[in-house]
């Protein structure tokens, strides 16, 4: 809360008390910032809640299970595909790299045609093949367990979405200010009170028109 005194030409004391938003750096002396020290509250409220209430009036219609099953189901059988291929060229390297093994003995012996040496450097480059294979491998399956979860919460994740835009407008604004706690990523003020909302993108999927939306995110309160 802030509170504004100024004193009339009659002598007699204005005081004003209003909610500021404080910027930490700027008020304490601990950046270089051409912004303000503080700004309106209620300026900056409204504006966010404005887009905010843009966003869920571009939600789409429940997304089709069949629809998205099919499409995941395809994605899913990409990564298949994928690491199969992967595994069957390990594979190849993992042989190739027990038969120069196998062969460096021969080489000290001095039954082999190739020497220690380029054996030594075959087999390094063998092993950074097989250690790079591995690592995609492991990407690959990571990225399949988490478009598997991202599947799974995805109706819930939409549901609740539509629970908070159907409260949204009748909420206190605190109960507001936790619903955008969850649709923004980030909210930066500038001189002017001009913002950049950014819009939490797990979301993009449930609204209309979001690269519209997203690009309307940088507003003057």
């Amino acid at each position: 809360m802030n509170t504004d005194r100024q004193t009339r030409k009659d002598g007699t004391e204005y005081v004003k008390i209003q909610p500021k938003y404080i910027c930490y750096h700027k008020s304490r002396g601990l950046c270089r910032c051409s912004g303000l020290t503080a700004y309106l509250v209620s300026r900056i409220d409204d504006s966010v809640c404005e887009l905010i209430h843009e966003v869920f009036a571009n939600i789409k219609e429940s997304p089709d299970e069949a629809v998205l099953k099919k499409n995941f189901d395809k994605e899913m059988s990409s990564y298949r595909a994928k690491i199969t291929k992967l595994e069957h060229e390990l594979g190849k390297h993992r042989q190739q790299l027990e038969k120069l093994e196998s062969e460096v003995a021969e080489s000290l012996m001095g039954n082999s045609q190739f020497s220690p040496d380029v054996l030594s450097k075959v087999i390094k480059s063998t092993e950074a093949k097989i250690s790079e294979t591995e690592t995609a491998i492991e990407t690959l399956n990571t990225e399949m367990t988490g478009k598997k979860k991202s599947m799974e919460s995805l109706k819930p994740m939409y549901e609740v979405f539509v629970g908070r835009a159907r409260e949204f407008d009748d909420s206190t604004i605190e109960k507001k200010k936790m619903i955008i706690s969850a649709l923004v990523s980030k909210i930066e003020v500038f001189k002017g009170y001009k913002l950049n909302v950014e819009l939490n993108m797990d979301y993009q999927e449930f609204c209309e028109n979001w690269d519209v939306l997203n690009n309307k995110s940088t507003i003057n309160a």
